[in-house]
């Protein structure tokens, strides 16, 4: 069980790479959760899909500002040319 516990938090400290808060509270919600090897595999499971959720979430902001940025660059870029 010990072993199954520690290598469900690896993976999700591998995948949410930087967010401690997140690793922090799927930690907690595993150590309270996890009874049986059933209940670990719908945790991990569970895990899964909102680790994916949060890498989603995240990579949209990321390219919705970035997206943003370019576009106010590229008008300021044409602007000095406009003369």
């Amino acid at each position: 069980m010990v072993v199954v516990v520690g290598m469900v938090v690896v993976v999700d400290v591998v995948v949410v790479v930087g967010i401690v808060v997140v690793v922090g509270v799927v930690i907690v919600v595993e150590v309270v959760v996890v009874v049986g090897v059933v209940v670990v595999v719908g945790v991990v499971v569970v895990d899964m899909v909102v680790m994916n959720v949060v890498v989603e979430v995240l990579s949209v902001v990321v390219v919705t500002i970035t997206n943003k940025l370019t576009v106010r660059n590229f008008i300021m870029y044409t602007n000095l040319f406009k003369d």
